[in-house]
């Protein structure tokens, strides 16, 4: 069964969503949204009723919050921590455009994301300079759209140290922002392919460069 057929056969209308990922682009994919994947599909549909679930129950302007955050902590048997948390994260998707199209293409974010995006723009303050905005909404658009087959999914972890770095780029003078070499290595597998990862800093690439090209000039092989 192909990727179209298996979203088509999905009741997404019985489940009660309106959320409803895009079909699969065979060319850049990420591994969650692999609907040629059982166990992904399955994960899929989870994702998208659970961030349903939330969009359908986010509070009106004139409720009473901490009433609405008691009652949504004993419904999902959460904290009212996390259910503040949950809800400003979904709200931040309305002041990011082009990231929201992205998530509302794919719907891959789900609401632990979402939350760790929120919290991280918050260091920008309650009116972050608009075009800063911009820009910062744009490169996490692009962060967030898989250039490859099958490709990891960054973690929460990951999206909070790229929004992190894009800050301090913006204004280092911003509290609790920690600028750091960012270090990644990341190995995937498509058929008969791996897709090999590695984001280090100047000296370690340097290093590492030259290590190829001597290997591959020695055994008389090309750098890949």
């Amino acid at each position: 069964m192909n990727n179209t057929a298996t979203l088509n056969v999905i009741d997404w209308d019985v489940l009660g969503c309106t959320l409803r990922p895009e079909p699969l682009n065979e060319q850049a994919y990420y591994s969650i949204s692999n609907t040629n994947d059982p166990v992904a599909v399955q994960g899929m549909i989870r994702r998208c009723v659970d961030l349903n679930i939330w969009m359908q129950q986010l509070p009106d302007d004139d409720d009473d919050f901490e009433l609405y955050a008691r009652r949504m902590s004993s419904t999902f048997g959460v904290t009212t921590g996390y259910v503040r948390a949950a809800v400003f994260g979904l709200v931040r998707l309305a002041e990011l455009p082009v990231t929201s199209a992205v998530f509302y293409r794919l719907v891959h974010l789900d609401i632990d994301r979402l939350i760790g995006i929120n919290n991280t723009l918050d260091k920008l303050g309650p009116s972050p300079d608009a075009a800063m905005m911009q820009r910062i909404d744009e490169k996490l658009a692009e962060y967030l759209t898989p250039t490859r087959r099958n490709q990891r999914m960054p973690s929460r972890r990951s999206i909070i140290n790229f929004l992190n770095e894009l800050i301090a780029l913006e204004d280092s003078s911003l509290p609790n922002v920690k600028v750091k070499a960012r270090l990644r290595y990341n190995i995937t597998y498509s058929g008969k392919q791996a897709f090999i990862e590695l984001q280090t800093g100047a000296e370690a690439g340097a290093v590492i460069d030259e290590c190829i090209k001597e290997l591959a000039k020695r055994k008389g092989i090309s750098h890949a």
